[in-house]
């Protein structure tokens, strides 16, 4: 694959071991079932997952400062939009994240992946998500 184009040193960086690690997991994809993982909460307090059971959810995969002003303006449209009882909002950002756009999860409220998406797509998110009248 593409990786062995490159000299030793590329490929033994840490950057070239990370994606040598992204290209052999398999990635979550739509109708899998979003799966818990360890995380915190930016107040260094443990994530409870639990704490989703029974609404949907959007997971944001780190690229918050790639997203832009005008991408995050909707992110905050959707939140007036929508109930945290239907909707839960959640962002990872890991802190060894290279810049990009975010890798965006929506899930039904099962946690079934029901889009995948590069950046924020409202306009595929529109047709699962329930909003306020």
């Amino acid at each position: 694959h593409i990786l062995d184009t490159l000299g030793t040193g590329m490929r033994e960086s840490f950057y070239g071991r990370n994606i040598q690690e992204h290209i052999r997991m398999r990635q979550i994809e739509e109708k899998d079932s979003l799966w818990e993982f360890p995380c915190y909460r930016d107040d260094g307090n443990v994530f409870d997952w639990r704490g989703l059971k029974g609404r949907q959810v959007l997971l944001l995969y780190g690229g918050l400062g790639c997203m832009g002003e005008g991408g995050r303006k909707e992110l905050e449209l959707l939140r007036r939009q929508t109930s945290l009882e239907d909707l839960q909002i959640v962002v990872y950002w890991p802190c060894s994240s290279l810049k990009g756009t975010p890798t965006c999860f929506l899930t039904d409220e099962h946690h079934v992946v029901k889009v995948k998406c590069g950046g924020l797509r409202m306009d595929l998110f529109n047709k699962y998500i329930k909003r306020n009248e």
